[in-house]
């Protein structure tokens, strides 16, 4: 099993969009946050499979960025609303990477390895 694609944790009432590229397979849909229960959501039945047959046929949006994954990556300036950002690994490794928001008045200045300040 890999993991092919995710999105943000999503408010009550709150939506999200991700176009992913699917290759002909079956596919699982889990979410991993915690409940009131103190067990994973899937523990409590917030999975399900998906089978993914055929050709859809349709091209993938155009990208308003892309960025290459890596060492050094450096993300690029966006403007806000809804955008396409394009992800690339250019490595000989897998990698992954997450967008999260910061908290109002949070900055990104890291004041030891893994902890940030603001």
């Amino acid at each position: 099993m890999s993991i092919r694609a995710g999105i943000p944790t999503l408010e009550a009432g709150g939506t999200a969009a991700l176009t992913q590229q699917l290759e002909p397979g079956r596919y699982a849909l889990i979410c991993f946050l915690d409940s009131p229960s103190d067990r994973p959501h899937f523990l409590d039945g917030m999975l399900s499979v998906v089978d993914v047959a055929g050709d859809g046929g349709a091209d993938a949006p155009e990208a308003d960025e892309a960025l290459s994954l890596g060492k050094g990556m450096q993300a690029p300036d966006l403007d806000a609303g809804r955008r396409t950002l394009e992800l690339r690994n250019d490595t000989d490794r897998p990698n992954a990477v997450f967008l999260v928001s910061f908290k109002p008045g949070t900055t990104d200045e890291i004041s030891s390895p893994g902890r940030r300040t603001g």
